[in-house]
């Protein structure tokens, strides 16, 4: 067979399973409720759980940003906190930190795993096995790529289906880690959260934000960047928490 024609049906046949590998469960295992922080890490990964479990902390008034940046404990505070990530911020914190710091902290990285499994048994994102081999695959579209490259090859058509399948496994690679049933799980705990906040207005920004407004409102990632790494901590006039990240 020719080698740019095999190489093609092989880019494509990678790019298929990288998207099968990384889009199934097509429905979840059993119903889910989403807690802050795995709600952040559909969103957006380690760094967002960690800002969401973060801003949750601030919401029951368990932390508050800090005057130089980051944010601290409030002390006084009683009661178990139920959710594994929020008590390995919380206990991390004994110093002033920001959610990019946060998620690097040894609590917080031993609590990760647990939270990624939770999801994973749920069928929300792919498991580590499933999540390493779709980026093997999507590592071998690029490699294809190159190789065929580095081969000589000038046909344009060849060099337009792989640079398309390049650039689809881009776009893969560097999507949020989660599955097709992850996602819906995701759009339905925004709806809730869209609903609060209209149903308890002022409830959104008392005491750092109610996390459930909160996801709405920060549809990106970098939860928690009212807890800057440095700069000002202090709360805005509308309830919100300023600093820089």
């Amino acid at each position: 067979m020719d080698g740019g024609v095999l190489a093609c049906a092989c880019a494509g046949g990678l790019s298929a399973a990288a998207l099968l590998l990384r889009g199934v469960p097509f429905r979840a295992r059993h119903p889910v409720t989403l807690s802050p922080a795995e709600a952040g890490f559909l969103r957006g990964g380690p760094r967002s759980a960690a800002g969401a479990a973060l801003e949750s902390l601030a919401d029951a008034g368990r932390v508050e940003p800090h005057p130089a940046g980051g944010a601290r404990r409030t002390y006084g505070t009683q009661g178990q906190l139920p959710d594994p990530l929020e008590r390995a911020v919380y206990s991390a914190l004994h110093d002033r930190l920001g959610p990019r710091a946060l998620r690097h902290r040894p609590e917080v990285r031993r609590a990760l795993p647990a939270l990624v499994r939770r999801l994973a048994v749920a069928g929300l994102v792919p498991g580590r096995v499933r999540w390493v081999a779709v980026r093997l695959a999507l590592a071998g579209v690029g490699m294809l790529a190159v190789a065929r490259w580095a081969h000589g090859e000038t046909r344009p058509w060849v060099l337009a289906v792989l640079g398309a399948a390049v650039a689809l496994a881009a776009v893969v690679w560097m999507r949020p880690r989660r599955t097709v049933t992850g996602s819906r799980a995701l759009r339905g705990h925004t709806r809730a959260a869209s609903g609060f906040r209209e149903a308890a207005p002022d409830s959104a920004g008392s005491g750092g934000a109610a996390y459930l407004a909160w996801y709405s409102d920060h549809d990106r990632p970098g939860y928690g960047a009212g807890f800057g790494e440095a700069g000002s901590g202090a709360m805005d006039s509308s309830g919100s928490w300023s600093g820089s990240d």
